[in-house]
């Protein structure tokens, strides 16, 4: 059992990484580490001479140090070495510390080892491996490629094709830039919201090429309230919540502004013109009544910022026959916001914005077979298609 973390902190203290002091960012990595359990370990703040400046600590309040040596901690347990040179993803330090290897960026000391100065601390660290997960600050030049590696880290499993090759590593340059600049991931989402309220504008006006342009760039922007929040720890549930209503609003009004666009364009007859206005009003109730259907069983039907989870996560709930699943799985990356976005742009650009109308309004008829099997096994069986809530 661990009794005691000593942060050794030197001049790398000060470096500021995806918009957080170093010091800053291990605590909130040890306050992360060690929620969950019962009894919290001491925490040392050992400084290689006299303590620099620092600002804005208040997670674990540290015991601070300077020179002199450490002695043996309390209860005579093990004792956790870490380095403000140290970089770590978020949730890499319970991983490694839970890992069987013991090749690891940190060490693990037991009380033989003190009292230690800081230069004899530092040398039982010299032979850190790193990884996906870990990175050493090798002195202020080398502060930029661990950022870019930091926030490549930030990728989802989730994550389709189009976000991938495309949506993540724009996102990801751009968070970094959004970062230095002190942007919020709430700022990020009102940002987003103003983008897709631009775009369904353009689009209703009958310019499908910039609108959907537009919507494009939202679904890029969208991925960096995410990346924002994770790196530098400013995670919410109102934030969960804002970005999930943006979500929502923007698929739910796409084929409302599309279907006003096409009625708009000239020369178009007038039960077409009509036709395209049913279309659009129709695909956006379908899509409402979609989300609702499937969100009734999701979290219990109550937690209303689990959208993406509908999409990303919702088939891994139902006992499916295999072939099903796949097929299911396989419209999930299709339908979610990164691919139907770019195909809508290229479609646009090409010069058929109806195949957009076509496609969303498609997609939505074939959700409501799938829906109503479902209700139907739950009126069957609850327990055959619900599975347990994920921790």
């Amino acid at each position: 059992m661990i009794e005691r973390v000593v942060l050794l902190a030197d001049e790398s203290a000060r470096y500021r990484i995806g918009g957080l002091p170093q010091v800053d960012r291990l605590l909130r990595l040890l306050e992360e580490c060690f929620r969950a359990g019962s009894a919290r370990p001491e925490v040392v703040l050992f400084w290689r001479d006299r303590p620099l400046a620092r600002r804005g600590i208040s997670i674990l309040q540290p015991i601070e140090q300077s020179g002199g040596t450490l002695p043996a901690p309390p209860g005579n347990g093990r004792t956790l070495v870490l380095s403000t040179d140290l970089v770590l993803s978020r949730g890499a330090l319970a991983d490694l510390l839970s890992a069987a290897s013991e090749e690891r960026p940190f060490a693990i000391l037991g009380p033989e080892a003190f009292p230690a100065a800081w230069t004899a601390l530092a040398e039982t660290r010299k032979q850190r491996r790193t990884g996906g997960s870990s990175w050493i600050v090798r002195g202020p030049a080398a502060i930029g490629a661990v950022e870019r590696a930091l926030f490549r880290s930030l990728g989802k499993p989730t994550d389709g094709v189009v976000s991938r090759l495309l949506n993540r590593p724009v996102s990801r340059r751009l968070s970094r830039l959004l970062v230095r600049l002190g942007v919020t991931p709430n700022q990020v989402s009102v940002s987003v919201f103003l983008l897709i309220v631009a775009s369904l504008w353009v689009v209703a006006l009958g310019d499908f090429v910039i609108g959907m342009l537009l919507f494009q760039l939202a679904s890029i922007v969208d991925g960096c309230d995410g990346e924002i929040a994770r790196v530098s720890f400013q995670e919410s549930r109102i934030g969960a919540w804002l970005d999930t209503a943006v979500d929502f609003a923007g698929n739910l009004a796409l084929p409302l502004a599309l279907g006003i666009g096409l009625s708009r364009q000239p020369l178009l007859a007038a039960d077409l013109r009509s036709a395209y206005l049913l279309e659009g009003g129709l695909t956006a109730v379908g899509i409402g009544l979609a989300l609702l259907g499937l969100s009734r069983f999701v979290r219990g039907g109550t937690h209303a910022g689990s959208f993406k989870e509908i999409g990303s996560g919702a088939v891994d709930r139902w006992e499916l026959p295999a072939g099903l699943r796949a097929v299911l799985q396989a419209l999930v990356h299709l339908l979610r916001r990164d691919s139907f976005a770019f195909w809508f742009a290229v479609w646009a650009v090409l010069g058929h914005p109806e195949w957009i109308l076509h496609a969303m309004a498609a997609g939505v008829a074939l959700h409501f077979p799938v829906i109503a099997w479902w209700w139907w096994q739950m009126a069957r069986s609850p327990a055959a298609v619900r599975a347990p809530d994920r921790p």
